[in-house]
């Protein structure tokens, strides 16, 4: 039941976007409902995977960074990093996101790599990091090297060719 209520969260969020953004109304139930009517969303869901929750906390950031709240952005950024290691490929994207005026601005140049520092990202950057290492340290003093092991360390040791972060 919660994995389901997450994927209406989910929905819900990718709704309130696109109405947002300018979509019209219809547009955006039927993105939101491209997510909740989806089969596959609906089977992991259902069948108790917790990706739902993932979902929430990945498009939950995405909805602070739209509407300029970078701290709520970041702590949800950071939580989502700690509970799936995968999202830290968004990093690059959210970083060149964040700008002095707080917009995208395709394929613009910097003049100097002062202008990659500035508080936005700073903030960001800070606060992420301090809401993926706060729970990994409470976890850590917890379960010991144990959770270490097998919530990050054991992905890039395993030899399965077909895992993830297998370096096979």
């Amino acid at each position: 039941l919660l994995f389901v209520i997450a994927d209406l969260i989910v929905g819900w969020l990718i709704y309130t976007d696109g109405r947002s953004r300018g979509l019209s109304a219809a547009r955006a139930v039927a993105y939101a409902s491209a997510w909740l009517f989806n089969p596959i969303s609906i089977n992991v869901s259902t069948r108790g995977n917790a990706e739902a929750v993932l979902s929430v906390l990945i498009v939950g950031w995405l909805h602070m960074l739209m509407r300029r709240h970078t701290a709520a952005a970041a702590v949800l950024y950071g939580l989502s990093v700690h509970f799936k290691l995968y999202p830290i490929i968004y990093a690059p994207a959210i970083a060149l996101f964040i700008n002095h005026r707080y917009c995208a601005v395709p394929y613009r140049r910097w003049h100097s790599p002062a202008e990659l520092f500035n508080a936005q990202r700073v903030q960001f950057t800070l606060l992420s990091a301090a809401s993926f290492i706060a729970p990994t340290a409470y976890y850590y003093c917890y379960y010991g090297w144990e959770f270490l092991w097998e919530a990050y360390l054991y992905h890039f040791a395993r030899t399965d060719h077909r895992h993830n972060f297998s370096p096979y």
